[in-house]
């Protein structure tokens, strides 16, 4: 366990250790915030005036209006939408 330490620490004194573990920790960061970043939904209102949304209400928007017909796929609401 001693010589795992020893070849970790030495290792972690690298510059370049350093860079892929920064590059680790805010890629992932940078990649969520860009994909909230560039989402744009529209709706009408009642006077019929398109809405533009962006980013989070955007989000948040299509998320509400999706959550109905999320869930399992059953015969029953099969047969539902092909009729409807």
């Amino acid at each position: 366990m001693r010589l795992y330490a020893q070849e970790l620490r030495r290792i972690l004194k690298s510059t370049r250790a350093k860079v892929v573990i920064l590059l680790a920790v805010l890629l992932p960061i940078l990649m969520a915030l860009l994909a909230n970043e560039f989402n744009d939904a529209n709706y009408l209102d009642s006077d019929g005036n398109i809405v533009p949304l962006h980013g989070r209400d955007a989000l948040l928007f299509i998320k509400e209006n999706s959550a109905e017909g999320n869930g399992e796929a059953t015969v029953e609401r099969l047969q539902d939408a092909l009729l409807s």
